[in-house]
């Protein structure tokens, strides 16, 4: 594998948290939603103009065009479950993250469910590489 592909894998995970936890400070800052909101225009503008929404946006395309980049460089049988390992170590740091940047706690049903989408993750993972496998 090259070097490049790991230097994109590791982007995407970095990337990844970064979209992640802007959301969640852009979206912290905006009303509450409630469906009577939909129609109005005022809270539609607050979102758009978000600077951290905005941000967000933009790295969802930049993750969206290192994914199809990494699809050009290796053969999917293998980009797609390294990309599920890229997900599955995204989500634990964006969790851990989040527990220390805004306080946020996890019960022991998160933990489990949690600890339950991990072990699906990488389940998943090696399903998919030996069905891609020659």
């Amino acid at each position: 594998m090259k070097t490049l592909t790991w230097f994109l894998l590791l982007s995407l995970i970095f990337l990844g948290v970064i979209t992640h936890i802007l959301k969640k400070y852009g979206v912290s800052q905006v009303q509450k939603f409630s469906f009577d909101k939909l129609l109005n225009i005022s809270f539609w503008m607050e979102i758009m103009t978000n600077p951290y929404i905005i941000l967000t946006l933009a790295f969802g395309f930049i993750i969206w065009t290192v994914t199809l980049w990494l699809f050009q460089l290796e053969p999917l049988s293998r980009v797609v479950p390294m990309l599920y390992g890229c997900g599955i170590i995204t989500f634990l740091i964006v969790v851990l993250i989040s527990k220390m940047l805004f306080g946020e706690t996890l019960n022991p049903i998160q933990t489990t469910g949690l600890i339950l989408l991990v072990v699906s993750g990488v389940i998943a993972s090696i399903g998919i590489y030996y069905l891609g496998c020659d």
